[in-house]
């Protein structure tokens, strides 16, 4: 046999051989690239916001106004008016009970008198820190001022009043209210030489204008 055949021969019987020999299929093509490419992790959604709890509801009308009239009834049986001057001088007196009535019973908290001072006003100015809490609960606008512009807080400061002072601080009075003339709660306290009231108005902010 020629050389030529027996090459011929031998590439015949190695074909099938090499068919047998299979290429990579899909799947295991996909297993390959699973493991190549990261798994992709979806973000994490933000939580709902939690839901803002509603205020009370308000009274009535017709509630409210039963308790007024029961208020100013319960005043009536103690003999007491029902009128600005009586509140006024029930908070400028120190009595917390009957303050706290005449606020129930619908009266304007803010209430002035003809110098222009309100109850509040007359609570600081007395040292009623009872009485003070009680206006403030019912409504009073801590940084009212009288006719030549004084705030409860000056008067507060100018007698020395520390716990009230502070009370009324806390509620938002403001420790450098100028009156008519300029004059702040420290220059009031620093008249009449109140140190501690001096040292309490500076820790909260209010200006040294003292010369």
């Amino acid at each position: 046999m020629r050389r030529g055949q027996v090459v011929a021969r031998m590439v015949l019987l190695l074909l099938p051989v090499m068919g047998c020999e299979r290429e990579p299929g899909k799947s295991e093509q996909m297993s390959q690239q699973e493991v190549s490419e990261p798994t992709q992790v979806a973000p994490a959604q933000p939580s709902p916001p939690a839901a803002l709890e509603e205020p009370p509801p308000a009274e009535p009308p017709a509630v409210q106004q039963a308790a007024q009239a029961e208020a100013r009834r319960k005043l009536e049986e103690r003999g007491v008016q029902f009128s600005e001057a009586a509140f006024l001088e029930g908070a400028k007196k120190g009595d917390a009970a009957l303050v706290a009535e005449f606020l129930a019973a619908g009266i304007n908290p803010d209430a002035k008198d003809a110098d222009g001072w309100t109850a509040l006003m007359w609570a600081a100015d007395s040292g009623h820190l009872e009485v003070v809490k009680v206006l403030l609960q019912g409504g009073a606008n801590v940084n009212t001022r009288d006719t030549v512009g004084n705030t409860a807080l000056t008067w507060a400061a100018e007698k020395g009043h520390i716990e009230i002072a502070s009370t009324l601080v806390e509620h938002g009075a403001d420790v450098n209210a100028e009156n008519t003339s300029g004059r702040t709660p420290l220059a009031a306290a620093d008249q009449y030489r109140h140190t501690a009231m001096i040292e309490f108005l500076l820790q909260k902010g209010a200006r040294d204008t003292r010369r």
